[in-house]
């Protein structure tokens, strides 16, 4: 296909003249030489003026080209006046075809413009700082690049960055500025592959202003790379469980563990450590900070807790459960007296429970504040009114004994007891000692009742205070009056596995006792007695 070099048309094939503005054709192999002739035309217009009186046929679009070209008309592609070479009309297609180019080029001059400003390091770097003021995590992550395998950038992991600058803001001043100064160092020297500040890079400072490749193949691409911070766990007993931000990082597979953790974004993080076991959960909880590199931060994961002896007193005893906090452990302290690890600062409480001949006993809750614990069984709420309800009837058992030297009058003490009570009052009858009486009260003092476990079988002792109306006289013809009087006195007694009963083995001197714990008891008819030897 051809195209006309004058009109730009297409040359049907084989034709000597274009059609359209009847030049002569040139052929392929001898260049059309134009001269000029006297009349100032050119050879190819001469030619076509003298073609166009010939007998050969012209349509009416050659027709107007020719005599629009001879007219000298303002819409001609020739002019006579000039003497100089003849100019083509451009078509309204060549037109159009120009304005696309035209409008392409513009679009892509302003496309390289937008693109260049928005991949900028300038842009870059504004863009990251806006982002951190706002506290727009997803932004942050999705702005932060990083070259070190297994460092997840993502909105959950940049949480802590962001924090920590937030709550510092001169650390976050100085961040912003190093990346600035190396956007101006890129400015100065495009080329520049790692810009470095003069001295260095500011210290503390974990993100850089790295060139990375091209982007689309013709913008330079800036990204903010963020180096990884590393962390060495501590912690002291086996199966902890270490967990960081609340996600589970590490168990403890031995005591005394140790463990370098990482990559991580640098940041603030909560280190938690966790110890179960079937009857305790201990935890400690720490937080850490690191925005250095090259530095890995220690975090100390030591557990509060001892071993604690637990001293069971009674040989006898087959069974002794250990309960803390109120749980039942299951752990029998007769096979195994030490348990660990525990929490000795009061914070945790034991209890015990035991099987005794006259039935399950189970101990108060108590603190535990040493690695060491008595195991001090007290007698049950049915116990203790078994006890009072003794002492009150061996109270009133005693001054009838004591005022007939009757042994039978006495069912509440061993034999040894009875006896002793009848020698006193023989006594008394034979050397005329008169003694008239009534039993009206006794305090009890619980707080001070302990069993025990010796010679021939379980014993409690008990604190109380006695109190009586009573006289001692040796003159039958005197006026009695009778003092109030009252005496301390502790009282041991023995469980007799044969009855099932408590009964008094001992009495004598009390103990220690807590006054504002008293339990009063206060006979209802108190009954009078007399020697019957003064009758």
């Amino acid at each position: 296909m051809k195209f006309c070099k004058h009109c730009g048309k297409e040359l049907v094939e084989g034709a000597k003249f274009c059609k359209y503005c009847g030049n002569e054709v040139a052929s392929d192999d001898t260049p059309v030489q134009e001269t000029t002739n006297d009349t100032g035309l050119s050879g190819q217009e001469e030619s076509g003026l003298s073609n166009a009186g010939e007998d050969k046929p012209v349509n009416d679009d050659q027709q107007q080209d020719q005599g629009g070209g001879l007219t000298g008309s303002s819409g001609g592609s020739t002019s006579s006046s000039g003497g100089g070479s003849a100019v083509s009309k451009l078509t309204k297609q060549q037109k159009l075809y120009m304005a696309i180019a035209g409008g392409i080029i513009v679009l892509l001059i302003i496309a390289y413009q937008v693109g260049s400003s928005m991949t900028s390091h300038e842009k870059i770097v504004e863009k990251f700082e806006t982002a951190m003021i706002e506290n727009d995590a997803d932004q942050v992550a999705k702005l932060l690049e990083t070259n070190t395998k297994n460092l997840e950038i993502d909105e959950n992991s940049v949480t802590g960055f962001i924090e920590y600058y937030a709550e510092s803001p001169s650390d976050f001043e100085q961040m912003i500025q190093h990346l600035k100064d190396q956007s101006r160092l890129y400015e100065n020297n495009p080329d520049a592959i790692e810009p470095q500040l003069e001295g260095g890079a500011v210290s503390g400072t974990p993100v850089n202003l790295v060139r990375d490749g091209k982007t689309f193949g013709i913008f330079d691409n800036y990204d903010i790379v963020i180096e990884p911070v590393y962390f060495r766990i501590y912690t002291n007993y086996e199966d902890t469980t270490i967990s960081i931000n609340g996600e589970e990082v590490a168990t403890a597979d031995k005591e005394d563990y140790s463990k370098e953790i990482g990559p991580y974004v640098p940041g603030t993080y909560t280190f938690t450590a966790t110890y179960e076991s079937d009857y305790v959960e201990l935890s400690t909880e720490t937080e850490r900070t690191n925005f250095d590199p090259g530095y890995t931060s220690e975090v100390d994961l030591y557990i509060e807790g001892d071993d604690v002896e637990f001293y069971v007193p009674f040989e006898n005893l087959d069974h002794v459960t250990l309960y803390l906090n109120g749980e039942d452990t299951g752990i029998n302290l007769k096979e195994q007296s030490i348990v660990g690890p525990l929490l000795t600062d009061g914070s945790m409480t034991a209890s015990f429970e035991a099987e005794f001949p006259w039935g399950t006993a189970k101990t108060e809750e108590r603190p535990i504040e040493s690695y060491y614990m008595d195991v001090i069984f007290t007698p049950s709420e049915e116990v203790v009114q078994q006890v009072q309800d003794t002492i009150v009837q061996f109270t009133k058992e005693n001054l009838a004994v004591r005022t007939t030297a009757d042994a039978s009058q006495m069912t509440t003490a061993t034999e040894d007891i009875v006896e002793e009570r009848v020698d006193n009052a023989e006594y008394e009858q034979e050397y005329d000692y008169y003694y008239q009486g009534r039993f009206t009260g006794t305090d009890f003092y619980p707080d001070s009742y302990s069993i025990s476990y010796y010679g021939d079988g379980w014993h409690i002792e008990a604190n109380a205070t006695v109190m009586y109306e009573s006289a001692t006289y040796y003159d039958l013809d005197s006026d009695v009056d009778l003092d109030e009087t009252s005496e301390d006195v502790g009282y041991g007694l023995l469980y007799d596995e044969d009855s099932g009963e408590w009964i008094i083995d001992s009495v004598g001197w009390a103990g220690y006792y807590e006054e504002s714990n008293a339990v009063e008891y206060r006979e209802p008819e108190p009954e009078t007695y007399t020697s019957e030897w003064a009758k």
